[in-house]
């Protein structure tokens, strides 16, 4: 049977279990980033939600003060190839320009997480999106999570550390 949750917000760095390992999936956003957090031995969520970027860095930081176990993965957009080619027949030049920034401001806010961890000494990867994205349906059917209606970045987060239950299946 499906967990129903709408989101399940991020545990204070005190009380995350330190015997175990983790792995942190964000989906880089200039609002705030969807973030998702997989304990590896008991192959479960924690947490899944959207976070600002301030406060991202603020618990990371308490995670690695805290003595918690953790590698971060990162959805890293900017290493696709521009997708520009293919706006053209579907919006005007003024559209296009407004996406093209949106995109490009949050890749920069995913290039400001991969200094952000390096700053704090935080293990990541960087994990190219090569497929298209998982629906709530997908997410449902693949985790048993029910999400309903969420949004987008915080289940790309959850598809960035999802692998670790099942190696066999591609990241992205």
């Amino acid at each position: 049977m499906a967990k129903k949750h709408k989101e399940l917000s991020l545990p204070q760095a005190q009380e995350i279990d330190s015997t175990f390992t983790y792995a942190i999936g964000i989906d880089p956003d200039t609002e705030a980033s969807g973030i998702a957090i997989w304990n590896v031995e008991q192959s479960e969520y924690i947490a899944y939600t959207r976070i600002k970027f301030f406060e991202l860095y603020q618990y990371l930081d308490n995670l690695t003060k805290y003595g918690i176990q953790f590698e971060v993965a990162i959805e890293a957009g900017w290493r696709n190839p521009s997708i520009m080619h293919n706006i053209h027949g579907y919006t005007t030049r003024a559209k296009a320009a407004s996406i093209g920034a949106n995109v490009g401001a949050n890749h920069e806010c995913g290039r400001k997480i991969v200094e952000m961890c390096e700053w704090l000494g935080i293990a990541h990867w960087l994990l190219t999106p090569t497929s298209s994205k998982w629906t709530p349906t997908m997410l449902q059917h693949l985790t048993g999570v029910e999400l309903g209606k969420t949004q987008q970045d915080v289940i790309d987060a959850m598809r960035l550390v999802y692998h670790f239950k099942r190696p066999i299946i591609p990241v992205l």
